[in-house]
């Protein structure tokens, strides 16, 4: 009996042990998940501000399904801020002429024909066949502006697409990029991306509890613009003299921890902590405070605007 004893206690103790060393190594596993999220949202939402105005931003004030500035921000102090940001980042193929024997010579200057070979299995029709997708632009160009497709003008047969517009001189190897208004905000906590196409909001990165943008620009007029001062929540009716993005994305663990709540020291453990991120604070309410969170920061310089 005595024996039995010890061994019932040294069994319940080392349970109890193998349990709390699986919760803390599900609990670690879920908090290196999260940072590893974050930083792959931050990535890709840095990349898209740092190629914003790509291809488009000399004559960005035609408009690209109604937007007429490189950056569209949408802020708000009581919600998470959204931001539309135009470029051509996708490319489509080159520029290539199936009738040039020497496949590299090929040079001319054209009103309205340019033979491309599309990259992968999606076709002229996949990018340009509607009037929202009409936008293009050949890379490298003397002009920094987008082209755009002519009604009725995508000829999948023949690989070749009509252009509205003056006369352009093409050349064997140019890069043919589709431009686009690409829309990033908060949906049912997920960062999503929207294109404006018609084709809705699609999700970009998961699990994100807060997202918020500060624009810098020369507010001073001294011609420079300082990035330790020069930084507003709503860059309204200056967002054509925008040169740089601060990202700040708040992201959580996809699963709430019950043995966790995020607090602040001294807050009481039926509150939720607070966080404070540009003009928007957030606190937690009772189905957020048992989730980890991380708060992540970037400053973006926007390369197309910046020279």
């Amino acid at each position: 009996m005595v024996v039995m004893t010890i061994l019932g206690v040294v069994v319940v103790g080392v349970l109890g042990l193998v349990t709390r060393q699986n919760k803390a190594y599900h609990s670690e596993e879920a908090i290196i998940d999260m940072q590893m999220n974050n930083r792959v949202a931050l990535d890709r939402i840095v990349y898209l501000i740092r190629m914003a105005g790509f291809g488009c931003q000399a004559n960005i004030s035609n408009g690209i399904n109604g937007f007429t500035s490189v950056i569209n921000a949408t802020n708000s102090n009581s919600a998470p801020d959204s931001l539309t940001l135009v470029s051509g980042l996708r490319k489509v193929g080159i520029v290539d002429n199936d009738n040039d024997p020497t496949n590299g010579s090929f040079s001319k200057t054209t009103t309205t024909v340019i033979p491309v070979k599309m990259d992968g299995s999606l076709t002229f029709t996949d990018y340009f066949n509607d009037s929202n997708k009409r936008y293009f632009y050949i890379s490298p160009a003397i002009s920094k502006g987008f082209l755009t497709v002519a009604s009725g003008g995508v000829d999948d047969t023949h690989k070749k697409l009509t252009k509205n517009g003056a006369s352009i001189t093409i050349r064997e190897g140019n890069n043919v990029y589709a431009v686009r208004a690409y829309t990033l905000a908060i949906n049912s906590g997920n960062v999503t991306i929207n294109e404006n196409t018609g084709g809705g909001n699609q999700i970009y990165v998961e699990n994100i509890e807060d997202l918020q943008f500060q624009y810098g620009w020369d507010q001073n007029g001294d011609g420079q613009f300082d990035p330790n001062s020069e930084w507003a929540d709503d860059p309204s009716g200056n967002e054509d003299q925008v040169r740089a993005v601060k990202v700040y994305l708040l992201a959580r663990s996809g699963q709430p921890d019950r043995d966790f709540i995020d607090l602040h020291d001294d807050d009481a453990a039926t509150a939720g902590k607070q966080y404070t991120i540009a003009d928007h604070t957030i606190t937690l309410n009772s189905s957020s405070k048992h989730f980890h969170h991380y708060l992540a920061e970037a400053t973006v310089l926007i390369r197309n605007l910046n020279f």
